[in-house]
C-alpha cells in the first residue's frame, strides 16, 4: 500500500504508548473514520457528509473528513496512531492527496503518514479477511473490481454517472424518472411515477415539469430518487422491481467482466444500494447462481476495512478474530 507525502513520517513507537489504528472510508455520501487498538476495541468512531471532490469539490470533501476525523479522535491522542490508512475516493493521485487534506491532516496532530488506498480495496477489506476476490460496489456510483493479494486488479465501471455506474443510485433513479417520462398522456398516474413526480414537485406533475426540474439543479440529485424505488419495492411494486432487477444485471455484467468462471474466492457487496433488501437478494442471488462455489458477503464498515489494512500493515500474520472486531458495524 503506497503512503501518500504528509508533512511528517511515521514517528518512533513512544515507551508505555500503546500503538493505535486509524482507518478512514471516504465516500461519495459519507466518511466514516474509526479509531482502535491492536485488540480489536474502537475507542472512537466519526461520520460525516461526502468527501468524494468530485462530488462536492474539495473544500467541501476536506471539511466533511476533517469533521468525521475530529470525532473519531476525540479523547485519543493523535500522536500514539502508529498506521492510518484512508481509502479514498475521488482523489486522483493517491500518492498526493494535495495540500489541503495533508494541513487538514497535520492540524489535527497525526504525526503519522496517510496510507491512501482506493475505496474498492477498503470495502473489500470490510467483508473478507482473505487477500483475493471480487468487490462489487453499489452506492451513488457503481462497479465491480477485482482483487488480488489486496491489491486492485481489473475494474469493470467505476466511470462516474456521465460515462457509467451502471446499476448505482444514480443509475436507479434516472431509470425511475424515465419510467416517469415515458410517452404517454396527461399526468402520469401509476404507483411509482406518482412517488416520483411528488418527490421532486412536492405534488403530481406532467413529464414536461418533471423534466425541467432536474435540468435546472445537480444530476447528482437523481440519487434522491433511490429511496423512493427502494421503497416501493419493497411493497411490491412492480415497476420498482424491474428497476432494481435491470440494476442487478448490470452489477452481474460488471462482475463477470473482472472475474472468471468458476472461482471460488469471495465476492463482496458494499455500497448503500445494498441496504434494500431487494436488491441485495436479486445482486446475491444471481452471483450465487453464476458463481455457485463462491461466498457472498455484504461489508458495511468501510472504516473498519481500512483499520484491518492498517492492522496487516504493522502485522501480515493478524488473526482473524481482529478482522472481525474491526469491521464490525
Amino acid at each position: 500500500m503506497p503512503a501518500a507525502s504528509a508533512a511528517t513520517s511515521e514517528p518512533p513507537p513512544r515507551p508505555g504508548v500503546s500503538p493505535l489504528l486509524l482507518g478512514v472510508d471516504i465516500g461519495g455520501t459519507s466518511v466514516r473514520a474509526q479509531v482502535s487498538d491492536l485488540a480489536g476495541t474502537r475507542l472512537g468512531a466519526g461520520r460525516a457528509g461526502g468527501g468524494n471532490p468530485n462530488a462536492v469539490g474539495m473544500d467541501t470533501a476536506v471539511a466533511n473528513i476533517r469533521t468525521a476525523l475530529e470525532a473519531a479522535l476525540h479523547g485519543v491522542d493523535p500522536t500514539a496512531v502508529a498506521v492510518a490508512v484512508v481509502g479514498a475516493a475521488g482523489f486522483g493521485d493517491q500518492h498526493d492527496p494535495g495540500p489541503a487534506f495533508l494541513a487538514m491532516w497535520a492540524a489535527l496532530g497525526l504525526r503519522v503518514d496517510a496510507t491512501m488506498v482506493s475505496d474498492p480495496l477498503v470495502a473489500f477489506a470490510a467483508g473478507t479477511d482473505e487477500g483475493s476476490g471480487t468487490v462489487v460496489v453499489s452506492g451513488t456510483g457503481a462497479a465491480a473490481v477485482g482483487i488480488v493479494d489486496l491489491r486492485p486488479d481489473l475494474v469493470a465501471d467505476g466511470n462516474g454517472w456521465l460515462l457509467g455506474d451502471d446499476g448505482s443510485g444514480y443509475w436507479v433513479g434516472r431509470e425511475a424518472v424515465r419510467h416517469t417520462v415515458r410517452p404517454l398522456r396527461g399526468i402520469p398516474d401509476d404507483a411509482l411515477s406518482l412517488a416520483v413526480t411528488t418527490h421532486l414537485l412536492g405534488r403530481p406533475g406532467t413529464r414536461y415539469e418533471v423534466v425541467r426540474d432536474l435540468y435546472a439543479g445537480s444530476p447528482i440529485r437523481l440519487t434522491t430518487l433511490t429511496r423512493v424505488v427502494v421503497g416501493a419495492a419493497e411493497s411490491g411494486d412492480p415497476d420498482a422491481r424491474r428497476i432494481l432487477d435491470d440494476a442487478a444485471a448490470l452489477l452481474e455484467r460488471s462482475t463477470a467482466a473482472v472475474r472468471g468462471p468458476g472461482l471460488e474466492t469471495p465476492v463482496v457487496l458494499s455500497g448503500g444500494m445494498f441496504a434494500s433488501a431487494y436488491l441485495l437478494e436479486s445482486v446475491s442471488g444471481r452471483l450465487r447462481k453464476h458463481w455457485p462455489g463462491a461466498p457472498v458477503r455484504r461489508a458495511t464498515n468501510g472504516a473498519g476495512g481500512a483499520a484491518w489494512l492498517a492492522a496487516l500493515a504493522l502485522d501480515p500474520a493478524a488473526p482473524t478474530a481482529l478482522h472481525a472486531a474491526l469491521t464490525r458495524d
